[in-house]
């Protein structure tokens, strides 16, 4: 066997015995990676770890659901923007997962109050709650009754 033959299968060798333990470990990667860019664009607002440890699982098997494409695009897509320290106005995918995360929280619920702790209540679904309207107490505000 020639060194150059020897070398290459050896070469694919190597990098069939790595895909399995890259692939296992990718979903805790996404999931933190996931976290960090909500901590460091919702960084004044005081947000419960175990809340956002659930919304960051929650959502990378949301992203799991799509074709095997559209994860592989994802994956590149999230990594590349975190590792480039992109922001919600520059990057369609951190605003994404931004909204989707105040959208999933009682944060509206709580009128938008910075001062409390921001809990994750369940993976926001367009198609489940469609009508969700996180400003409806802006148009329909709290009746006060007279006291008497």
């Amino acid at each position: 066997m020639e060194r150059r033959k020897f070398l290459k299968i050896g070469g694919i060798m190597a990098a069939v015995a790595a895909v399995p333990p890259i692939a296992l470990n990718m979903h805790s990667v996404m999931a933190s990676t996931v976290q960090s860019i909500v901590k460091r664009e919702l960084h004044y607002l005081t947000i419960d770890p175990k809340g956002l440890t659930q919304f960051s699982d929650d959502y990378i098997r949301f992203v799991e659901q799509f074709p095997t494409l559209g994860q592989q695009k994802f994956r590149l897509r999230i990594a590349g923007e975190y590792l480039f320290n992109k922001n919600a106005q520059t990057s369609t995918i951190v605003e994404g997962i931004v909204k989707r995360f105040l959208l999933s929280s009682d944060f509206f619920v709580n009128r938008m109050d910075e001062s409390k702790t921001v809990k994750y209540l369940g993976l926001h679904d367009n198609n489940k709650s469609a009508c969700f309207n996180p400003f409806s107490h802006m148009y329909y505000p709290p009746q006060h009754t007279p006291q008497g």
